[in-house]
């Protein structure tokens, strides 16, 4: 079976001892590794002896997500944001309108 772990940062930090326990363990039950990082690692030379037992299948280019990426998913949440909150509030409007009351007031 192919395993996908999610992490922090490739390769893993020191303080990261638990998952890269869990990842040997699953690689050593025979299962394939496949490590995403969410960003590139300072290697701080200092690991764990489990660490060196670590070898994935493969490990996904980090980061996934660059900084042209995210500003145009921002830009088009805050667009789809914007005309859904413009439509509410003209519909809003309209209500009131036709209630012959204005928004807030009591019914």
């Amino acid at each position: 079976m192919r395993i996908a772990y999610v992490i922090p940062a490739w390769p893993p930090v020191p303080s990261q001892p638990f998952v890269v326990n869990e990842m040997v363990e699953v690689q050593a039950a025979g299962h394939e590794l496949v490590v995403v990082p969410l960003s590139r690692a300072v290697d701080e030379g200092v690991r764990h002896g489990t660490f060196a037992r670590l070898r994935p299948a493969h490990v996904l280019p980090a980061p996934l997500v660059d900084l042209r990426t995210l500003l145009l998913a921002l830009a088009t949440t805050a667009a789809t944001r914007c005309v859904r909150w413009a439509r509410s509030w003209a519909c809003t409007a309209r209500l009131a309108a036709t209630a012959g009351r204005t928004c807030g007031s009591p019914p």
